[in-house]
């Protein structure tokens, strides 16, 4: 028996409630400046990732196209925004940021898939699922649900979930949104080492990119371990986190921040009822496969689109990603 939920088409399109609000950094005369020489300075020809592991592509050299549509001209932004456009620090964090990814394999999607699909296959813990209010897609993360201890692997999935997210972002919006949830009886302690492990990465590979983190549901201990890791974390990440904002609906949109409750940034058709929303969601193996084969079919043909319109547009660094994800 089949789960009630469409997940191609609900994962595909925000609800009609969702608007996409042109709210892009437009660098000015001077950064511009700066913008050009880091976008000449990665397609030169013959530039390749420095310190990369080479022996992974079969001994290619040279950048990707996944690795130039990276570098897209609003990518590069994203980084200089995060290093008030300091020219040599950018370039510095986007080649940490390639290497990292090329070590990974964060470009080949269908290998990551199998490489953490099994992490919260029984217990659909950890998910990417709805959009909030400004069509910014939504990952919730169950964090008590998992059955295994926490691993590197677990992190890689999140990531995996990340770039989907990045796959399903209508043309315009650039950012997602979390929900980390710890209701339920703790199985597993996240090492403090794994967890500064996520800030890192999130923080030095994805600058710009967290819209809403909602951490709901945080007993007293967790509350504790929160603070420790919130040491890691720079101020314009710490200004994005709500504590236990409010799980029932409210009676009218958010005018300041932080928001009450969680209805006042995501649809309530885009939400679990436990977050205030309409919908519910049952997890068996069945709704995995339905799930898990939607969430990665989607995304496959959207980068495949994505790639075609790419190379149409002559290929190289420094396109504009919302050019070529305008299919």
């Amino acid at each position: 028996m089949s789960s009630a939920w469409d997940f191609r088409s609900f994962l595909s399109t925000p609800s009609s409630s969702c608007t996409v609000p042109q709210t892009f950094h437009q660098p000015t005369a001077e950064e511009n400046v700066v913008l050009e020489r880091v976008i000449t300075y990665f397609g030169k020809e013959g530039y390749d990732v420095p310190g990369s592991e080479s022996g992974e592509r079969g001994g290619k050299s040279g950048l990707t196209d996944w690795e130039m549509m990276f570098l897209s001209r609003e990518g590069i932004i994203r980084f200089l925004v995060a290093t008030k456009w300091d020219e040599n620090a950018t370039i510095k964090r986007l080649e940490k940021c390639l290497a990292w990814r090329r070590k990974e394999g964060i470009d080949d999607l269908q290998m990551i898939a199998d490489k953490v699909e099994a992490e919260y296959a029984k217990t659909g813990g950890q998910l990417l699922l709805g959009y909030t209010k400004q069509s910014q897609p939504v990952i919730v993360m169950q964090v008590n649900k998992r059955d295994t201890p926490p691993s590197y692997t677990g992190l890689l999935q999140l990531f995996f979930l990340l770039e989907r997210s990045m796959d399903l972002m209508p043309p315009g919006v650039t950012k997602t949104s979390f929900i980390v949830d710890f209701i339920g009886k703790r199985k597993y302690n996240t090492p403090i080492s794994l967890a500064r492990e996520w800030v890192n990465v999130l923080q030095d590979c994805y600058p710009e990119r967290l819209a809403v983190g909602a951490i709901v549901n945080i007993p007293w201990v967790i509350n504790m371990f929160l603070q420790a890791v919130y040491v890691f974390l720079d101020p314009v990440t710490k200004s994005k986190i709500v504590l236990n904002p409010g799980l029932k609906p409210s009676s009218s949109p958010a005018e300041t921040w932080p928001p009450a409750s969680l209805a006042e940034v995501i649809p309530p058709d885009q939400l679990l009822k436990q977050y205030g929303g309409e919908r519910e969601l049952e997890w068996t193996e069945e709704t995995h496969r339905e799930y898990w084969s939607a969430l990665v079919g989607v995304c496959s043909e959207r980068r495949r689109k994505f790639r075609e319109k790419w190379r149409a547009m002559g290929g190289g660094v420094g396109r504009s990603e919302f050019e070529f994800k305008m299919v």
